[in-house]
């Protein structure tokens, strides 16, 4: 509320009269926050007037009508109009007076104009203007528009206990239960309202059983308000909406939505626009984002349309007793889901992929039955419509699918926790396929040919843990900008000749059959290798550098080097942990990593010392040394002006550390038992201002430590609190040292 009475307050505009909106999706209390703030103000102003439901009854009364009962509130005259039209002394006298008006629910912008546009109002007045559209204030020349967002889950369980509970919640059981509607209602708070209140009082099993119930069906007097947005809609628009809420997930690609159903002829961006407006959708990042509420609210359109007007719909939800329906004419069908739990013969789903030649969208989910999914195989497959362009079959039981079958539309397969072995036979000709996503079928031993598949982006290999080898062909395509091979256990070898362009992100953590790697990429590259085998030096076989921005290299203890690899001028990040060979062989190279600024060699117990070229990583933040068994670090180390973060924790072989650099803020040298001396002053003396003072030290047992080390320390503290400057400190030495006191010093802890 504080932010929109902070809007109310920065005084009048558009000729003495302050426009602010309060827009967002339905449900979230846009109503509510408007009469709270109506009822505190409203006593500073000459005049008020709230008009609810504007939408509504616009529609039913008309907006003369609504504009009569707003005069009438703020001059308290009945015989202000002459028809449809109002005095001029009356237009006079609402010039004259600062007014507070309140339009709830608006939807459209004349609504707007008819009812406080063409009115001058008095210096100081403002108008509150509550919508589900933003379009509504296009008109308007100055408008400040608050948008109301949904609650956070802290928020949202307290409010849901309140009606529910009244704030007493001493069953666990029941509080779980209660999370879990809480992650149901996904911050609405008329939803939380609704349910919270409805099951006051109830026992475990009636949670249970509500909670069960909105799985299948959206709460009704939820869904009734969520709908308002949308039969507000043209047909093209409710058709996009309905899309994106059975066929898209949370977070998906925006220009990937946009690609899809331009094909079937929709003009995607504008309805993509107008449904932002609308608050039905979010484009975050490049992202789309529907509320859950809402693609609830869209799955149960596309039920009730499938069961009364099956063959005209758009979308078909195959449900028990589709049988008959299937044999009608189904050819305007584009989209197609199908829960397999409601299957009760095979035929059926052979029957709906027969029927319906222009299906371009199909999502399968739900398991069969033992029986049915025994008869089930490839050759059902082979009728399914050649324009299908997203095929999302979570679970598929088949092993492989039928070389007939054309994908030469497809864009995206998805068919994560699949029992294939394999795609298919043969290479297809997949000119439009960009994204594939097979994580978790853990049959999955090879894949075919994807050398015509020019446009595909996106490979999802995660936990194929049978997968033997990647078809070279991927690792040819200049398309490709991630592939995720994690935990594919069985992988031994990936190798290319060819020199990316666009790939971008490359995770291996977890193949540990891994003996043989080279994959190089023009572009800046994200590379995790976590357990391989591989031995020695990590090599590139096109004859290009990869420019390789971060590579993570985990319990990797053969690798001995990366710059046959690794253009290390470019290289940014290195975390290399267990990596005794590397990290023994990388400090020969520090004179070429300039750009490097994260370094971390944790848990590497060969390494014994860091040379002093160290000052050459001019570019260095944060350095982490953990594990080793250095025993000093190199006086060239107070040359690193960029260095922010100092980990040296359970080096236990570490005697002394030398003056740091002035830009520590953090430092941590925990468990560091043989620790004994410390430069005093710990840092230089050159700093200024609150960049250069540390935030936090940390030097729990180092029981060792020296008297004139713990002055240095003390030193370093009373520094900070003389400038007025916040210092955490986190000690525990075996002497009892004096503590540290002063108001001036925010979070300083002394444990002795």
């Amino acid at each position: 509320m504080a932010d929109v009475q902070s809007l109310l307050d920065k005084g009048s505009n558009n000729g003495g009269c302050q426009f602010i909106g309060i827009w967002g999706m339905g449900g979230l209390g846009k109503t509510t926050f408007a009469k709270a703030l109506f009822n505190k103000l409203r006593f500073t102003y000459e005049g008020s007037c709230f008009l609810t439901n504007v939408r509504e009854k616009s529609k039913k009364h008309g907006l003369d009508a609504l504009r009569k009962e707003l005069v009438w509130s703020l001059l308290g005259d009945k015989e202000s109009h002459i028809g449809n039209a109002i005095y001029p002394y009356t237009m006079s006298r609402l010039g004259r007076k600062k007014v507070f008006v309140v339009l709830d629910d608006v939807n459209d912008h004349e609504q707007i104009e008819n009812l406080v546009g063409r009115h001058e109002f008095g210096s100081g007045s403002k108008i509150l203007i509550t919508t589900r559209d933003r379009q509504v204030f296009a008109g308007i020349k100055v408008v400040d528009i608050y948008v109301l967002e949904a609650l956070n889950p802290n928020e949202s369980f307290d409010l849901l206990s309140i009606k529910a509970f009244k704030n007493d919640y001493d069953d666990m059981k029941i509080r779980k239960l209660a999370n879990e509607l809480t992650q149901y209602a996904d911050g609405n708070p008329l939803a939380l309202k609704v349910l919270g209140s409805f099951l006051n009082g109830k026992n475990q099993e009636a949670w249970k059983s509500q909670l069960d119930k909105l799985q299948k069906l959206p709460c009704r007097e939820v869904n009734d308000i969520l709908r308002l947005s949308f039969e507000g809609l043209d047909e093209e628009e409710k058709n996009i909406v309905l899309h994106v809420a059975c066929f898209f997930n949370y977070y998906y690609d925006a220009e990937d939505v946009k690609k899809l159903l331009d094909a079937c002829g929709y003009s995607t961006e504008i309805g993509l626009t107008r449904l932002e407006d609308k608050a039905l959708l979010d484009i975050d990042g490049g992202k789309i984002c529907m509320h859950s509420l809402i693609k609830q609210m869209g799955k149960q359109i596309v039920r009730e349309e499938s069961l009364k007007y099956p063959t005209w719909c758009n979308i078909f939800w195959i449900f028990k007793k589709s049988s008959e329906i299937l044999k009608k004419n189904m050819g305007s069908i584009e989209g197609m889901i199908m829960n397999l739990s409601e299957v009760e013969e095979t035929r059926v789903i052979i029957k709906a992929f027969r029927s319906m030649p222009n299906l371009k969208f199909l999502r399968v989910y739900g398991n069969l039955n033992v029986q049915l999914r025994n008869k089930l195989n490839a050759s059902g497959m082979m009728f399914l419509s050649r324009n299908l362009m997203l095929l999302d079959w979570v679970g598929c039981p088949l092993k492989t699918l039928p070389t007939t079958f054309k994908v030469e539309n497809l864009v995206e397969i998805n068919m994560r926790y699949s029992k294939l072995t394999k795609l298919w036979d043969g290479e297809q000709n997949l000119v439009n396929l960009s994204k594939i996503n097979l994580s978790g079928s853990e049959d999955l031993i090879e894949l075919p040919n994807f050398s015509k598949a020019i446009h595909l982006a996106e490979v999802d290999l995660i936990c194929c843990r049978k997968l033997q080898n990647v078809h070279p062909s991927i690792l040819s395509l200049h398309s490709l900008h991630c592939l995720l091979l994690i935990d594919c256990k069985a992988l031994t070898s990936l190798t290319s000749n060819t020199h990316l362009k666009s790939l971008g992100k490359l995770s291996l953590a977890g193949c540990s059959g891994l003996s043989e790697f080279s994959v190089t990429s023009e572009k800046q590259l994200f590379l995790w290798v976590c357990d391989a085998t591989i031995n020695g030096e990590l090599c590139s076989s096109s004859g290009h550098l990869s420019k390789i921005n971060l590579v993570r290299l985990q319990r990797c203890e053969g690798v001995t080097s990366l710059h046959k690899l690794v253009d290390m001028r470019t290289l940014g990040s290195l975390d290399a942990d267990y990596c005794n060979k590397l990290a023994s062989n990388l400090c020969s190279k520090f004179d070429e990593m300039r750009a490097l600024h994260f370094l971390r060699l944790t848990n590497c117990s060969e390494l014994y010392e860091v040379p002093d070229n160290i000052s050459l990583l001019a570019s260095l933040r944060q350095l982490d040394l953990s594990g080793s068994n250095i025993e000093t670090l190199p006086l060239s180390i107070k040359h690193l002006s960029s260095l922010r973060s100092l980990t040296l924790n359970g080096c236990k072989r570490l005697l002394s550390l030398p003056q740091l650099p002035p830009s520590i803020s953090l430092l941590h040298v925990n468990d560091c038992l043989s620790l004994e001396t410390l430069h005093l002053p710990l840092m230089t003396e050159d700093r200024e201002g609150d960049e250069f003072s540390p935030e936090k030290f940390s030097l729990i047992n180092c029981m060792k430590l020296d008297g004139q080390s713990i002055k240095a320390v003390e030193a370093s503290v009373l520094l900070a609190i003389n400038n007025n400057k916040a210092i955490y400190f986190w000690a525990k030495w075996n002497i009892r040292e004096k503590e540290l006191q002063s108001g001036s010093c925010i979070g300083l802890h002394s444990l002795s």
